[in-house]
């Protein structure tokens, strides 16, 4: 079956990509009632509809929409198959004039079919109140504050990252104490064929997960969401899926760049023996916490592992860890250890 409009022509779609298409038949005729009333102008010129494709390893999987049905209101619509698994997503939420989500709603499942249901809102009062499968609250909030979904889709991630990356200061409090920071990682031009080239930047978020938040942005008034990739799924704007192989490249160029300089102005050599005292640490062969234990380091790496004060050594470095556990970093892996020299030491304490 063809569906034909007015403007445009599609071809038989997937059952997920239909509601989104239905809701802009619907807003179509809704437009057409109103140019016979005389008063379309402000609707018609407000809806926008986005379309990202979505592959899995290159191949095509899934679709992601994204529809602006005014200035302050946008819902999103993704689905994929990934061998048969994938999320199916949708939300809508509403953002104030500096793009700060104030209202939303998610629904849905996971990848591995669990239920999505989760909202959030901060009302006029200086309130918050969310919901979602695993806990609920009603609290003050910051009058700038952002909350961040448990599983948002990209669509939302790039609201965030445009609403920090537009503040004065690139920052934005969270809920219990920290804050968001977007850095503005690159910015380079893409084009495409034909069509007009396309200015985008790659954005970092931080302080929301263990690891940074990239996503591509247009380079414009708004941020526009582009793209977010990794080498096994890509969303990028449609038209593109030909960048997208390039921009991981340029994505893991820069992020490495990041690391490195990060390892040069936070590492903190450890020469001669070190004493990390009474921690706790997890054992990844076992996959057991163990100690309170003593660990023993020779010029930044770990030697021995004893029970607390049972050595007589007295180390050149002595680090206090009473109440905290000692946990492998995840950015450490034997490809960041062989291109930048970082040791099996490194390590952070979190409170127990």
């Amino acid at each position: 079956r063809i569906i034909m409009t007015p403007t445009w022509i599609r071809l038989p779609m997937p059952h997920y990509f239909r509601s989104l298409v239905n809701r802009r038949w619907s807003a179509l005729r809704l437009t057409v009632v109103c140019l016979i009333l005389g008063g379309a102008g402000s609707l018609a010129s407000s809806q926008s509809i986005r379309d990202y494709a979505i592959l899995v390893r290159g191949e095509p999987a899934g679709r992601l929409l994204i529809n602006t049905t005014d200035p302050t209101w946008t819902e999103s619509d993704m689905r994929f198959s990934d061998n048969g698994r994938g999320p199916q997503l949708y939300e809508h939420w509403r953002h104030d004039s500096t793009g700060r989500p104030t209202t939303y709603t998610a629904s849905g499942q996971s990848t591995f079919g669990a239920a999505i249901e989760e909202q959030f809102q901060f009302d006029g009062a200086g309130r918050l109140t969310w919901r979602s499968r695993v806990d609920q609250g009603n609290e003050p909030a910051a009058a700038d504050q952002v909350f961040v979904p448990m599983e948002p889709s990209p669509a939302m991630v790039a609201q965030i990252a445009a609403h920090v990356l537009a503040r004065p200061d690139r920052r934005a409090p969270l809920r219990g104490g920290s804050e968001a920071r977007a850095e503005l990682v690159r910015t380079t031009t893409l084009k495409a064929g034909a069509g007009e080239p396309v200015p985008i930047a790659l954005v970092a978020v931080t302080g929301i997960d263990s690891d940074p938040w990239f996503v591509w942005l247009e380079n414009r008034p708004g941020y526009p969401l582009f793209a977010s990739l990794d080498t096994r799924i890509q969303i990028i704007a449609s038209g593109h899926e030909a960048s997208a192989a390039a921009l991981i490249a340029e994505q893991l160029q820069a992020e490495d760049a990041r690391w490195a300089a990060l390892q040069k102005k936070l590492a903190i050599p450890l020469q001669g023996i070190t004493l990390i005292h009474n921690a706790r640490w997890f054992d990844p062969h076992t996959m057991r916490l163990e100690g309170p234990s003593d660990l023993w380091l020779h010029d930044g790496r770990i030697t021995s592992i004893t029970r607390p004060d049972n050595a007589r050594i007295v180390p050149d470095h002595r680090i206090g860890a009473s109440g905290h556990t000692l946990l492998r970093s995840e950015e450490h892996t034997s490809e960041l250890q062989s291109r930048f020299g970082i040791s099996y030491a490194v390590f952070c304490l979190k409170k127990k």
